[in-house]
């Protein structure tokens, strides 16, 4: 069964690698330098900019699961 529940500072880790890999995914190809890639990523999605993320009031987390396995997430900008 699929499960969503609001992300707690608990799933800051989940939360950051889960952006990387999204963001690689789905815009990576428009990149043509991977180092310029890899460096956006690194800063975008750090485990200290996405706990800032996380905590700002202004944004609402939510992580999808499907038999307690982390399918994906959704980042809501107030």
């Amino acid at each position: 069964m699929v499960h969503i529940r609001k992300a707690e500072v608990e799933d800051t880790d989940l939360l950051a690698f889960m952006g990387r890999v999204t963001y690689a995914e789905s815009h990576g190809h428009f990149i043509d330098n991977k180092i310029d890639l890899t460096a956006y990523l690194d800063e975008a999605f750090s485990v200290s900019n996405t706990k800032k993320d996380l905590l700002d009031a202004n944004n609402l987390f939510y992580i999808i699961t499907k038999e307690d396995f982390p399918m994906g997430y959704a980042k809501i900008v107030l």
